[in-house]
């Protein structure tokens, strides 16, 4: 799933990996600790940097990801995104399930968060009822989108579970391709993913070989730059990252790319507009789940906007 919490993740992994591998490279440094203060700063400097040479292509792997996903993140989104305008929206923007505007919002699919609020729209719409922590289907299942029937389908016993989240993400990016708001542009690929990979696993292991072979005839013949020109070779072209950040940026540059539409970027300017009153709309954040009757789409938007963790804690409990 892609969200906010799996970014957190990676970050998380990657520095707690750089600290255990520094810390790991500071025990091996003990028995060189003095009681001079200076002395000991540059062992830590020295030390710090011989861990970050050596993990320089996890670093690099790492940098490449967060740049791509970035840019990648700021060519979908228009420049009215990164306006800083009060502007204010009160009309409910109907025809659109709530998957749908927090999917144009950012590209984002927020996972449970926007599980939630469609669930209170399917309510809303009389298409289920939700009590004590538990759906009841009615018989109103009409004209819905492929993404909330998709929901509908994972209920079972009252609870939601759903298996291949990947399944429903591609179903609110078809919905919304449906209705106009986003176009998808189909990057021409040069080649299969999978043969790409192949190649790659193929040349490194021929990298492997020609450099083993050089070596032999550096060593035998005992010639020094020979072997320094092996030594960085073999640093760059042995190494399987190398190839893995190969991979990735092929893999970027093969993404489709997602568009709003002209319709999608009129939806997003009101949704923006929506954003700033319901975020001013102050007494909202204080209402639940049982408020619905009243308070309807508002609420729903609430939980679009992640202003509202009171519905979300609250109906945590309906799922598996």
């Amino acid at each position: 799933m892609r969200n906010k919490s799996r970014e957190k993740l990676i970050n998380i992994i990657f520095i707690a990996y750089m600290f255990f591998r520094f810390i790991m490279k500071l025990f091996s440094q003990a028995e060189n600790f003095t009681n001079y203060i200076t002395i000991n700063i540059l062992i830590l400097a020295l030390t710090l940097i011989i861990t970050i040479i050596e993990n320089f292509y996890i670093i690099v792997l790492f940098i490449l990801i967060k740049i791509m996903r970035r840019k990648e993140y700021k060519n979908q989104l228009s420049k009215i995104d990164y306006k800083n305008e009060e502007v204010y929206y009160r009309e409910i923007l109907k025809g659109y399930s709530p998957f749908l505007l927090s999917y144009i919002d950012n590209f984002i699919f927020k996972g449970k968060t926007d599980i939630i609020a469609t669930m209170l729209n399917l309510q809303l719409k009389k298409v289920i009822k939700i009590e004590n922590n538990t759906i009841i289907k009615l018989d109103n299942a009409i004209n819905l989108e492929e993404s909330e029937q998709y929901i509908l389908n994972n209920v079972s016993n009252g609870k939601i579970k759903i298996n291949d989240i990947r399944e429903l993400e591609q179903k609110i990016v078809k919905d919304a391709q449906n209705k106009g708001l986003i176009k998808i542009k189909e990057v021409q690929k040069s080649e299969d993913m999978k043969q790409l990979k192949d190649k790659l696993v193929i040349f490194f292991i021929i990298s492997v070989c020609i450099i083993m072979f050089i070596s032999i005839i550096a060593i035998s013949i005992n010639n020094e730059l020979l072997t320094a020109i092996v030594l960085i070779f073999s640093l760059i072209f042995c190494n399987p990252f190398f190839y893995i950040i190969l991979y990735i940026i092929k893999y970027y540059l093969n993404k489709p790319k997602i568009r709003r539409t002209k319709k999608g970027e009129e939806v997003n300017t009101k949704l923006e507009g929506l954003k700033n009153y319901i975020q001013e709309y102050s007494k909202l954040k204080e209402k639940n789940a049982n408020d619905i009757l009243l308070w309807e789409e508002y609420l729903i938007y609430s939980v679009i906007f992640n202003i509202n963790d009171k519905v979300i804690k609250e109906m945590d409990g309906l799922f598996n």
